[in-house]
């Protein structure tokens, strides 16, 4: 999407850019992949515009997902109402997009949300992980599949560490899934269309320490996914 931030609020002279879009222009070597069209999203949250895109690094392997952001001063611009959106890409191998709720969270906590995942393997995961590590790596998470929804742990790779066993409801391209993750000390719920996923008490060692971490709510994306969040309540606390 490319548009004017002098006449920004106006969706009718936003363009849409087809093919590559090469982003760096030196101030940023890290970044020197470049993004594509299809990682690129317009959203309207509150009172904000905002444009989302993914860019690869090919220094470092893997993605980073920027957010930038217009006020507008009260104007709806969306009759939908509050929404975000972000896509994950693939470039030159299979690689992670992971946007985070930047909060620190205590140890009674909830993240809830409406998500829309379209794509082929765009599944709805809403992870909680320490601040200080990358993607999936020491997190535990709310997965909604098609094979349905469970709570499952990745400790240092992306091999799945089930929590519970897969339950209805299960994940469908382009259908709204409501999802809900709540920590209750070494407690963990999920919620999934108000159906509940556990609770599973944290006794593993190791994973008992991830929660003593300042820690994060995550939303995980597959490549050649677009992701939609709208309704998204955060509580720090109990509720």
């Amino acid at each position: 999407y490319e548009f004017d931030l002098e006449d920004a609020l106006n969706p009718e002279s936003w363009r849409i850019v087809p093919g590559s879009l090469g982003m760096n222009d030196g101030t940023a070597a890290i970044r020197d992949g470049g993004c594509t069209a299809d990682s690129w999203a317009v959203s309207a949250f509150g009172n904000d515009l905002w444009a989302t895109s993914c860019e690869w690094s090919v220094s470092e392997q893997k993605n980073y997902l920027l957010a930038h952001r217009v006020p507008t001063d009260g104007v709806n611009l969306f009759k939908g109402g509050n929404t975000f959106r972000y896509s994950a890409v693939m470039v030159e191998k299979f690689c992670e997009v992971v946007p985070v709720i930047e909060y620190a969270v205590g140890k009674e906590c909830a993240f809830e949300m409406t998500f829309t995942g379209a794509g082929k393997e765009a599944y709805g995961f809403l992870m909680l992980a320490p601040t200080n590590v990358p993607a999936s790596k020491k997190s535990m998470c709310l997965e909604v599949s098609p094979a349905g929804s469970r709570l499952v742990a990745y400790k240092d790779d992306a091999t799945p560490i089930p929590l519970t066993p897969y339950t209805p409801p299960v994940w469908e391209s382009g259908k709204a899934t409501k999802m809900k993750l709540v920590r209750r000390g070494e407690e963990l719920t999920g919620y999934v269309n108000d159906i509940a996923v556990g609770p599973f008490a944290v006794t593993d060692p190791e994973m008992v320490t991830w929660l003593q971490e300042p820690l994060r709510f995550k939303l995980y994306g597959w490549q050649g996914g677009s992701y939609t969040i709208s309704e998204a309540v955060l509580t720090d606390g109990h509720s």
